[in-house]
């Protein structure tokens, strides 16, 4: 055994690659899409969400538990 480090081409030539760096162009880009859509998303107010239909089956059950709990005290009670 020697105490050397074995010498491996292939981590040499990743040595001399230049470092990774996002090019200025892309990060403008990216950036100024995201600001755009937070922007939209800020204009839209939230009562103007329309109900979708997990929200309708959601009410309705809980419409239905109320009524049925009404229900059963009301028959208790009376």
């Amino acid at each position: 055994m020697t105490d050397e480090p074995a010498v491996d081409p292939l981590f040499g030539a990743l040595a001399a690659l230049p470092p990774m760096a996002p090019r200025q162009t892309h990060d403008r880009r990216v950036r100024s899409r995201c600001h755009a859509a937070l922007a939209r998303r800020r204009a839209r107010p939230a009562s103007a969400r329309p109900l979708r239909l997990p929200d309708l089956l959601i009410a309705g059950g809980v419409a239905v538990y109320v009524m049925a709990v009404v229900t059963e005290a009301v028959r208790l009670l009376g």
